[in-house]
């Protein structure tokens, strides 16, 4: 299994990656040279965590226009008091 291969399906697969492109894969590709798949499986799960901290550290939150680029089922996000 190549280091793609392992980061689609740490992923979730090719749906869990959405906002990934080719281009990006390949990049992630390149950087993560001599990365054990063990390895890469937690690059992954760390990077999906990431909107999970923010969203239960939020106090606020903003409304946003979804938009074509950036569909999404939520119309709100996470901000601080100041934004």
């Amino acid at each position: 299994m190549t280091r793609l291969e392992t980061v689609v399906q740490a992923g979730g697969g090719e749906s869990g990656l959405k906002g990934l492109g080719k281009k990006d894969l390949e990049v992630l590709g390149r950087k993560t040279e001599g990365f054990s798949g063990s390895d890469l499986a937690g690059v992954v799960q760390e990077a999906l965590m990431v909107p999970v901290r923010k969203v239960k550290a939020a106090t606020h939150y903003k409304q946003v226009s979804l938009t074509a680029a950036f569909p999404s089922p939520l119309s709100s996000h996470p901000t601080t008091p100041t934004d």
